[in-house]
């Protein structure tokens, strides 16, 4: 029987990859600063809403103590502010397409932070699949080039470094599993993140007229609206799906993220999809595939 944690991280994904083309789009006429706060305002209402209809309102469950505190703190940080200002920062200067391919050393930062941190067991198929996903990024970097060699800009950068934080995040998630609630921790974590990027939004908004008159078209107001819900099903869904899935298993669907990206900015922003970028995605989809079976087997929830 199909385990409920793989669906609920492949939507997670498919979510944070959609989000990835609505900033896209939104970054031509927003800061990214004033795009990620206003979508963590859209998320964090949501979350309300649901933290409202609870009948426990505590933070920690039963299992909870003063160490399961500071793993909600670095959940919150590692998940929310940090990733988000990184990687929509360099978002701002790189295409969607890169930012999705790039995106796919989350699955290795992952796995090796699963195998030091949490002691799960590498077996020949995880590290199999784990080695068909990097060479679908080499691919999808070099495009077979010639030279063999990588390029990269600013912006390449500062999402390379955002998967450490994204990475760390999943890794809390699923060390965590059971010491606090799920909706009041995601809760937590977009809050947390409205408030940091606060303070910078408001002086962009503040000393930039035409950000606010961005910010408040009706157009750009239904995108954020809908990444706002993107951001929350990933939230939800991502910390679901690991308190299921082994960490180094939910690395392997890490892939879909710049799968979905790339299929989407092909679709949405007329990127190009090359025979190499074909090749390196059948690859990705090949390591998914077989991470899952090997999950079959090894996974213990």
């Amino acid at each position: 029987m199909l385990n409920k944690g793989y669906i609920y991280l492949s939507l997670a994904q498919i979510a944070v990859a959609t989000n990835v083309i609505l900033g896209k789009f939104l970054s031509f006429s927003l800061s990214s600063f004033v795009y990620v706060g206003s979508r963590f305002f859209v998320s964090s209402i949501i979350f309300l809403i649901l933290f409202a209809g609870q009948k426990q309102k505590k933070i920690l469950t039963t299992n909870g103590n003063k160490k399961s505190l500071l793993l909600l703190i670095g959940y919150c940080l590692s998940g929310g502010f940090l990733f988000n200002i990184l990687f929509f920062e360099g978002l701002s200067s790189t295409s969607a397409t890169s930012a999705g391919i790039i995106g796919s050393v989350l699955p290795c930062f992952i796995a090796f932070m699963a195998f030091v941190f949490l002691q799960e067991s590498l077996s020949s198929k995880k590290i199999l699949s784990i080695i068909l996903a990097c060479l679908g990024i080499l691919i999808l970097n070099t495009g077979f080039n010639n030279n063999f060699s990588l390029t990269f800009n600013r912006g390449d950068i500062f999402i390379l470094i955002a998967m450490i934080p994204q990475a760390i995040y999943s890794i809390i998630s699923r060390k965590a599993r059971g010491q606090f609630h799920i909706i009041t921790a995601a809760l937590m974590l977009n809050i947390s993140a409205l408030i940091l990027f606060f303070p910078i939004n408001f002086k962009i908004l503040e000393n930039d007229q035409t950000q606010l008159n961005a910010l408040l078209d009706t157009f750009n107001i239904t995108l954020i609206f809908f990444s706002g819900v993107c951001s929350f099903l990933f939230f939800y869904l991502w910390t679901l799906g690991l308190q299921k899935v082994e960490a180094s298993i939910a690395a392997i669907f890490g892939s879909i993220f710049p799968l979905f990206t790339t299929i989407l900015a092909v679709t949405f922003l007329e990127e190009t999809l090359s025979i190499s970028d074909t090749i390196a995605m059948a690859l990705i989809i090949s390591s998914i595939l077989l991470g899952a079976q090997s999950a079959t087997k090894n996974t213990k929830v």
